[in-house]
């Protein structure tokens, strides 16, 4: 028996029904002919698109850590130097 792939039509979203040996089929909601290849393809593009999201979101947080830190370190030295010349 052949393995049947389920996946969405990438126009209408409607399921779409692939057996193991098709390369392609018609959507029966819109009439959309998709290549499994393409459904494949958009599919790793989009696991690509989602990694390069996270580190988006991580290079920004990493970015603001790295401020913060600055700030932090700029304001122990301001205080030292406060400090140092009240001590005269």
């Amino acid at each position: 028996m052949a393995k049947v792939e389920s996946i969405k039509c990438p126009e209408c979203g409607a399921p779409l029904h692939f057996e193991s040996e098709q390369e392609y089929c018609f959507c029966s909601h819109c009439g959309h002919q998709v290549y499994k290849e393409d459904v494949h393809y958009d599919k790793n593009m989009e696991l690509k698109l989602k990694r390069l999201e996270n580190e988006d979101r991580q290079d920004k947080r990493d970015t603001m850590l790295l401020g913060l830190v600055m700030v932090v370190v700029a304001l122990v030295v301001v205080s030292f130097l406060i400090f140092a010349l009240l001590a005269r």
